[in-house]
């Protein structure tokens, strides 16, 4: 097993060489592309259960399976917004009003594009799941969402973004992420699975992957495959270093599971999981779902697969 993990490691660590090296020509990767680099972009619909007996099922019957399962409806009825909270203090105004594509999202409009929609739809998706919009009834120590799932923040530095790819601009494109992952059990066991909600400026297009989209993608796979076992130092100003000889944290990994909310212009929002499967990148894609109007966005379908619960294949 940790040979195979030996494998896949340097068989991300080429892929995103290749990515990044390649002369797209576009900001759309082409299916011939994708072929070539043995990466399946599969067309998918992310379903949602409200079956807690049987919450898993659905997810780690897909093959390869997938080793996330969104938030249960549940936990929306229990923890409500808090309203009387949620107002700004500042304008009297709720901080839950959604402001609708072709209006002004903070900047002039005369100065805005296309970034400035998904930037700010990002954002809007993000109080709403993590730490942001207050929400009631919650236990102690407990925020948002996403905290019901021990969901935490990625934070810089890191190794998880020690390569630009995760943030960066190309074609006209500039993207940007937020990453999470799960605390680790018993402070011992860390986990591999990431959850990444993605800034994109470009529009996507249906049963196509951007280019940025991709790169975040892998880059995220390989740097977890590459994530290595730090250790502190006694002096708390200087950063832990990893031990040498190296030692990976995900020695006998074969999926490195990824699961991404990807903002797009020119105010909408996909789905993405990405996996191992032997050699091959498996990348399932949602439709495109439409954000340009507050009232009829969807934003609950989002936050659960956002603070989705983490999977293990063999449960």
């Amino acid at each position: 097993m940790t040979s195979t993990t030996s494998r896949l490691r340097t068989r991300l660590d080429t892929l995103l060489k290749t990515i990044r090296d390649e002369d797209i020509v576009s900001d759309q990767v082409s299916a011939n592309f994708l072929d070539t680099c043995k990466i399946r972009l599969i067309q998918h619909t992310f379903q949602v259960t409200d079956d807690e007996s049987n919450y898993g099922s659905l997810y780690l019957s897909q093959n390869p399976p997938i080793l996330f399962a969104p938030l249960p409806k549940s936990a929306f009825d229990d923890h409500p917004f808090d309203h009387v909270n949620c107002n700004d203090p500042s304008t009297g105004k709720s901080l839950l009003n959604f402001i609708d594509y072709g209006t002004s999202v903070g900047v002039p409009t005369s100065t805005q594009n296309p970034g400035d929609y998904t930037q700010y739809l990002a954002r809007y998706l993000k109080d709403w799941t993590f730490p942001g919009f207050p929400r009631q009834h919650f236990p102690p120590l407990i925020w948002s969402l996403a905290d019901l799932s021990f969901l935490v923040p990625i934070r810089l530095p890191g190794e998880i973004y020690s390569r630009p790819e995760i943030n960066g601009a190309k074609h006209k494109n500039q993207w940007r992420a937020h990453m999470y992952e799960y605390w680790k059990d018993d402070e011992q066991t860390y986990h591999p699975h990431i959850i990444i909600l993605s800034e994109q400026s470009t529009s996507g297009r249906t049963g196509s992957i951007l280019y940025g989209e991709l790169i975040q993608l892998i880059a995220a796979m390989r740097n977890r495959a590459h994530q290595r076992v730090m250790i502190g130092n006694n002096d708390e100003d200087e950063e832990p270093q990893p031990r040498s000889p190296p030692e990976y944290y995900f020695k006998y990994e074969q999926r490195f599971p990824v699961l991404m909310v990807s903002c797009v212009a020119p105010q909408h929002a996909r789905i993405y999981y990405a996996c191992m499967d032997g050699s091959d990148v498996v990348i399932r894609q949602s439709t495109l779902f439409n954000f340009t109007r507050g009232r009829s966005a969807p934003f609950n379908l989002f936050a659960r697969f956002l603070a989705s619960r983490r999977l293990d294949e063999g449960e």
